[in-house]
């Protein structure tokens, strides 16, 4: 049980739609459990801005995200706690890194399986505000942490062949709107690597570590058609490494 967050934040969320993996001949998934403490490094650009994203495997069910243009600027930090069988998000938390490695949330998300209910807090300049929308399917993942969350759900897939399916919650100006189907469709493997075409909400595609199912690589369009890119840039070990690795973002910094 999560105990309850006082400070919470930023944005809305919306509904989404489900995914179905149609039994077939291929291949199940023989993907290696990615063990604790491994950091995955990316980077992601957009529209001629870039910046540096990080996911920690704090444990097996619990994911730690950290991205920033540069150190000493802004810097976001979430905390994704997953179902490492099924890939599924259950509550996720959003907000900035601040001195020290500690988090500020203003935002948290969390999924009812039993009611199939998304529901959100967010903290705004005039107060606390809540929303929740019923869902179809478990398979989302939070706009600005999808990587983090879908290599999860990747990694779980029994039949990767077969692809999948996902949405992204949106921030709207009049409140929480159904995310958009996105699918991933299959389109090539090589020693390394699996490559998905994606379809619906986006057109892109992403590839993804043949051992492990995290994502290493993705271009789609999204957010008025600007073409981001995602890259692993490399990856490293310990829970200590990560606590410095934060802590070391404000350091020196006349700001925070």
């Amino acid at each position: 049980m999560f105990e309850k967050i006082a400070l919470l934040g930023a944005a809305s969320l919306s509904a989404l739609t489900g995914w179905t993996l149609v039994q077939s001949e291929n291949p199940q998934n023989t993907y290696a459990a990615v063990p604790p403490e491994r950091t995955y490094h990316y980077v992601h650009e957009q529209g001629g801005l870039r910046e540096h994203v990080w996911v920690h495997r704090a444990a097996e069910n619990r994911l730690e995200i950290y991205r920033t243009a540069a150190r000493c600027g802004p810097a976001r930090f979430a905390t994704a706690w997953i179902n490492p069988v099924r890939g599924t998000v259950s509550q996720l938390s959003e907000g900035r890194l601040m001195r020290g490695g500690r988090q500020e949330i203003y935002t948290t998300v969390r999924y009812d399986s039993t009611n199939a209910m998304l529901s959100a807090e967010v903290a705004r300049a005039d107060g606390m505000a809540e929303g929740w929308v019923s869902i179809d399917a478990p398979n989302w993942h939070w706009r600005g942490t999808e990587i983090a969350t879908l290599s999860a759900q990747m990694a779980a897939l029994d039949h990767p062949h077969d692809g999948f399916a996902f949405t992204l919650p949106m921030l709207a100006e009049n409140g929480l709107q159904d995310g958009e189907r996105i699918v991933a469709r299959f389109s090539r493997g090589d020693e390394d690597a699996m490559h998905f075409a994606l379809g619906g909400a986006t057109e892109g595609s992403i590839a993804i570590d043949a051992g492990t199912g995290h994502l290493v690589a993705g271009r789609w369009s999204m957010d008025g058609g600007v073409e981001e890119t995602i890259r692993l840039a490399g990856t490293s070990s310990g829970t200590m490494a990560w606590r410095n690795l934060l802590v070391r973002h404000y350091e020196g910094c006349q700001t925070a």
